[in-house]
């Protein structure tokens, strides 16, 4: 059974199945314009103090791979509606660090300047969380009701505590795209690049 989760809502993943070790989080999404439209995932890991330690611990387009490999960007091919696109990521729950206690995933509109994009645009937005082990969707999310300036999207969160690790659906909007998740999670980076 899919559990359901609306904005603000989590769910701890040992109440679905103590398991789970394995998860894809898949951002499903159309547009009215399919070709127009270019959504990236980046996901950020964060300590205790809510940043990324150091730039290997901010995964996207140009570094899709964790250094341990514990969290990755990945192709998922489907067989859906031809308007539906699909990015996703990979996360190795016992493999990821111990100073890591809260996974960001985040969507962002490419070329976001360019053309005056947004989510606004965007519809049929769902975020899934699958138990690849075992090949089944788990957690369904779908967020909704963005306006014109939000150009960034936190899609949902992995938080761990003494109790181990739940799912968050966050769903919140953000306008600055990429550049103002980066300047929310991973200041170490943006001062590194305006240094």
């Amino acid at each position: 059974m899919v559990i359901e989760l609306n904005r603000g809502e989590n769910v701890r993943f040992e109440e679905i199945d103590p398991s789970i070790t394995k998860l894809r989080v898949d951002i499903d999404w159309a547009s009215a314009d399919i070709q127009e439209h270019e959504i990236d995932i980046a996901v950020f890991l964060l300590t205790d103090v809510g940043v990324v330690r150091d730039a290997d611990e901010l995964i996207f387009h140009a570094h899709p791979v964790s250094a341990n490999g514990a969290v990755r960007l990945c192709d998922v091919p489907f067989n859906l509606d031809a308007r539906l696109r699909r990015e996703a990521v990979e996360v190795d729950l016992p493999e990821i660090p111990q100073h890591v206690v809260r996974i960001v995933i985040c969507a962002s509109i490419y070329d976001r300047g360019r053309r005056g994009l947004s989510f606004a645009q965007i519809d049929r937005l769902s975020v899934r969380c699958v138990d690849t082990s075992a090949n089944i969707e788990i957690v369904s999310f779908k967020p909704a009701g963005f306006d014109a300036s939000k150009t960034a999207i936190v899609c949902s969160e992995l938080c761990r505590d003494g109790h181990g690790w739940q799912y968050m659906a966050v769903g919140r909007a953000i306008a600055g795209g990429f550049a103002a998740l980066c300047e929310e999670y991973a200041q170490i980076i943006v001062q590194q690049v305006t240094a």
